[in-house]
């Protein structure tokens, strides 16, 4: 007897459905003709005779019959007792896939394979039916259901966007899932503030989902891969919860948007939040967790230390170093060469001409803005 089963048309085919048998019962065929038509959603194709006999089929006009069940068979005569035939030359397992519904959630094969590793197969997670790859991958992965929680992320975790926690909820996090929604490269998974009122509350559609005690039991759980920190208004805290963060292996990453322009050979640490429009420039060297507000520009060969942050507008010429925990306001120009010491404040508007020593606060005093109403000018009372 020749078993004919239901061949794969495409790789992601799991069943096909047969339109008609085009011979009858019990009707002798020579190898090579045409029995039937199958189908799936994107191909149809013929049934052909596998050798010499008697076609007797077994699947109905209709049915849909799973990849690798039978479909007919050949027999010697036209008249031999079928279902003897049938027990005795085809295997058990194809015997089930003709009988089970299409409902089930895994093939057999992947059930037997399941039952040889000792895993519960209900606890395999997969999108659609579970088939032996998925098996493997389980048994060779051993990772526990506890740790899963999507199941396409959780499973088939290589190139996928890097899940981001924003430590802080207040309007730096704004600005940082601004950029993060306009990019691929991340995608924001919650944020933590110590805000009580903020709480399971939203931003910009990201639950708040905790305090910055529980990111690193976040972390554990597998609910990210990288953190940002958000606010800058504190430096003293943002390089402490930074710093501790690290040393207990919580990793950074950087969020920087679409229209920042780095040139060549820059080195970048981690942690850096850069806004839109600024410009980074060659062979500059940038450590940790800085915050570039928008329009910042650095020039070439600058080296920026860490924890800094930088207002809007700031502009560096050639060979700038700036230390840790440096603050600058908004509109800065800074000369060539020049340092600026370690925890020092540079006030807005200042123009740096010279170096800046360590824990210095530096406030220019060049021009003097006078405000006064209108009518005041005209002589009006």
């Amino acid at each position: 007897m020749i078993v004919i089963r239901a061949p794969q048309l495409n790789v992601n085919d799991e069943e096909v459905t047969l339109v008609e048998w085009l011979k009858e019962d019990g009707q002798e065929v020579k190898k090579g003709e045409v029995l039937g038509v199958i189908e799936t959603s994107k191909a149809t194709a013929e049934i052909e005779a596998e050798g010499n006999g008697y076609f007797r089929p077994i699947a109905k006009p209709g049915d849909r019959v799973r990849v690798g069940a039978v479909l007919c068979v050949l027999t010697d005569t036209p008249d031999e007792p079928l279902d003897q035939l049938f027990q005795a030359e085809v295997p058990a397992v194809d015997q089930e896939w003709q009988r089970e519904s299409f409902s089930r959630r895994w093939t057999k094969k992947a059930e037997l394979l399941a039952r040889k590793y000792g895993i519960n197969i209900e606890e395999i997670p997969a999108v659609g039916v579970i088939r032996e790859a998925d098996v493997e991958r389980w048994a060779k992965e051993r990772v526990t259901p506890a740790k899963v929680r999507d199941l396409v992320d959780d499973v088939y975790p290589d190139n996928r966007a890097t899940r981001c926690l924003l430590i802080g909820g207040g309007r730096g996090a704004v600005q940082v899932l601004d950029i993060i929604w306009r990019t691929g490269q991340l995608r924001p998974v919650g944020i933590v503030d110590d805000n009580p009122r903020l709480q399971d509350k939203l931003i910009m559609g990201v639950k708040v989902i905790g305090t910055i005690q529980d990111v690193l039991d976040l972390y554990h759980e597998g609910i990210f891969d990288a953190a940002v920190i958000t606010f800058s208004n504190d430096l003293t805290a943002r390089a402490r919860v930074f710093e501790e963060l690290m040393r207990q292996g919580v990793p950074f990453v950087n969020v920087i948007d679409p229209s920042v322009r780095i040139h060549s050979n820059v080195r970048l640490g981690v942690g850096n939040v850069i806004i839109a429009n600024s410009r980074i420039g060659a062979c500059t060297v940038i450590g940790n967790n800085n915050f570039f507000s928008a329009f910042t520009n650095i020039e070439h060969h600058n080296t920026i230390g860490s924890h800094c942050t930088f207002g809007p507008g700031v502009m560096t010429s050639s060979r700038v170093i700036i230390g840790d925990r440096v603050r600058l306001g908004t509109g800065i120009f800074i000369e060539p060469g020049v340092t600026v010491g370690d925890e020092s404040v540079i006030a807005s508007g200042s123009i740096i001409t010279m170096n800046v020593p360590p824990r210095s606060i530096v406030k220019s005093r060049v021009t003097t803005t006078v405000v006064r109403h209108r009518n005041q000018e005209k002589g009006e009372v």
